[in-house]
């Protein structure tokens, strides 16, 4: 059976892409908050500043996943708004799906 993928509803991608940058800005927040704590102690940059672990999870945890979320989102919506544009000139993709491949185990 063959389909074609006619154009994304940008809502449910705005969403889903929102979600899913949140979350990766959480870990690279998180990844960021170890690296800067294990390299503190061999840079001279950060010795001084009293209030560098305080900005350190500030960013790490709150601002890089709204930052991440929003840029995804937006950048899911464009790319999604594209396709919906060129798909109607061009055609969708195909997608061929044959049930005889799929195997049910239960």
């Amino acid at each position: 059976m063959k389909y074609i993928l006619k154009r994304f509803r940008l809502t449910t991608i705005f969403k889903v892409a929102a979600i899913v940058g949140l979350v990766y800005g959480l870990i690279s927040g998180i990844i960021s908050i170890v690296f800067w704590t294990v390299a503190r102690p061999f840079t001279t940059i950060f010795q001084s500043d009293p209030s560098f672990y305080g900005s350190l999870v500030l960013n790490g945890i709150i601002v890089n996943p709204i930052f991440s979320a929003i840029y995804m989102a937006i950048a899911a919506a464009i790319v999604c708004g594209l396709y919906n544009f060129f798909s109607k000139r061009i055609g969708g993709i195909e997608i061929n799906l044959n049930s005889g491949l799929v195997t049910k185990k239960y």
